[in-house]
C-alpha cells in the first residue's frame, strides 16, 4: 500500500516540478527500478545505516546537487504534492530558514494517531514555547543552512523519527527563523484504514515516548 502511495508522490512532483525527487532506499531492485522510471532519483541506502542516517542522506544529496530550498517529506504522503509550491513560497515570503506545515485537521487519520500527535505537538510546545509547531506532521521545508543541521545532527537520541525533530530545536536553539504555515492536508484515505489497528496504535505510544524523552534531553541540557 505505502510502495502505491510512494508511486502517486513521485509522479505527482516530476508532473508538477519536472524534476524527479531524490530518495534513499534499501528495499529490492523491483521496487527501486519502478521508483526510477517514473523519474525518482534513487540512491541505495549506505550499508547497515539507521532510519536516520538515511534521512540525512537524502538531504546531503540535494546539498551535493545544490538545490537552495529542499523539502523533506514521507514517501506516502502524496496529497502533500499540491501544497509544495505554496509551502516553499511561504519559506522565502517570512524569510525563514526552516518551515513546518501544519494540518488543519487531523480527523483524516486514525482515530488513536490523531490523539498521540495531539498529544505530542502540546507537549512539544510547552517545552519550546512554540505550541504552533504541526512537527508530529513530519514534513519540512528548509533553506541551505537549515538542511545542514539535518544533516549534522548525530543521532544519539535514537536516531530514528528524532533524525527531523532534533534539528528543528538546534534550529531554535541557534536562533534560526522557524515558521509554520497551515494548508488543508487530508490524509490517504487507505492508508487511514491500513494503520487503524492495535500494532500501529503501540508504535504511535513507542513514538511519542522516544521523542518526547530525547526532546526534553536536548533542550534542557547546558
Amino acid at each position: 500500500m505505502r510502495f502505491k502511495l510512494a508511486l502517486n508522490t513521485v509522479s505527482g512532483i516530476v508532473k508538477c516540478f519536472g524534476i524527479g525527487p531524490i530518495i534513499v532506499d534499501d528495499s529490492p531492485s523491483e521496487i527501486k527500478d519502478a521508483l526510477r522510471a517514473i523519474g525518482g532519483q534513487v540512491f541505495n541506502q549506505d550499508s547497515g545505516t539507521s532510519m536516520g542516517a538515511a534521512r540525512r542522506q537524502a538531504v546531503k544529496v540535494a546539498l551535493e546537487q545544490g538545490a537552495e530550498t529542499i523539502v523533506w517529506m514521507e514517501p506516502e504522503k502524496h496529497p502533500l504534492v499540491s501544497f509544495l509550491d505554496q509551502l516553499v513560497c511561504q519559506l522565502n515570503f517570512n524569510a525563514a530558514d526552516l518551515l513546518i506545515p501544519r494540518r488543519c485537521s487531523l480527523r483524516s487519520y486514525p482515530t488513536y494517531q490523531m490523539s498521540k500527535e495531539l498529544e505530542g505537538n502540546h507537549e512539544a510546545g510547552s517545552l519550546t514555547g512554540r505550541p504552533d509547531l504541526d512537527l508530529w506532521f513530519g514534513p519540512r521545508v528548509m533553506n541551505r543552512r537549515a538542511a545542514r543541521l539535518m544533516v549534522e545532527y548525530d543521532g544519539q537520541y535514537g536516531d530514528r523519527w528524532d533524525s527531523i525533530f532534533i534539528p528543528v530545536l538546534m534550529a531554535m536553539k541557534r536562533n534560526y527563523t522557524v515558521a509554520g504555515h497551515t494548508i488543508d492536508y487530508i490524509h490517504p484515505p487507505e492508508q487511514t484504514a491500513a494503520e487503524s489497528d492495535p500494532s500501529m496504535d503501540r508504535k504511535r505510544d513507542e513514538q511519542l515516548v522516544m521523542l518526547l524523552d530525547g526532546m526534553s534531553r536536548y533542550w534542557l541540557k547546558q
